[in-house]
């Protein structure tokens, strides 16, 4: 962070946790303890600098194929305008019901479920990080 401003890295990435688990993407992945490993030491680093995500689900953990090793990175923190999990709650109701399961309020315990802006507690996390180590 730089005078007042906060600067983001992106790269593009090859597909969901969700796309993966449903079959729609046959690319490279690293290994299922490397998968586990991956996701759980991304949002270990975020709890460590009191990052909250807020919306974790599989469709917020994406696969880079084109690094070397394959790597699973946390993704869409809710700061755009153009978040894909903002799009999907603005339409709820003209989306299929698999998708659906990936809300925010399905992955939370908060009763809180529109807002990302109101959680404080970086280990609100945990229950979906364990939610998506299981899916």
């Amino acid at each position: 962070m730089a005078n007042g401003w906060r600067y983001f890295a992106l790269e593009p990435y090859s597909a969901t946790l969700y796309e993966y688990c449903n079959g729609e993407y046959n690319g490279p992945m690293p290994n299922e303890s490397q998968v586990l490993y991956q996701i759980t030491n991304g949002v270990s680093y975020l709890h460590l600098n009191a990052i909250v995500h807020g919306d974790l689900n599989p469709l917020n953990v994406v696969i880079v194929a084109q690094s070397r090793p394959v790597r699973m990175k946390i993704s869409d923190f809710g700061l755009s305008k153009f978040s894909y999990s903002k799009q999907l709650s603005e339409r709820e109701d003209n989306i299929s019901s698999e998708v659906k399961l990936c809300l925010r309020k399905y992955w939370t315990l908060s009763e809180e479920t529109d807002s990302l802006e109101v959680i404080e507690d970086p280990t609100e996390d945990v229950i979906a990080a364990g939610c998506i180590l299981f899916y």
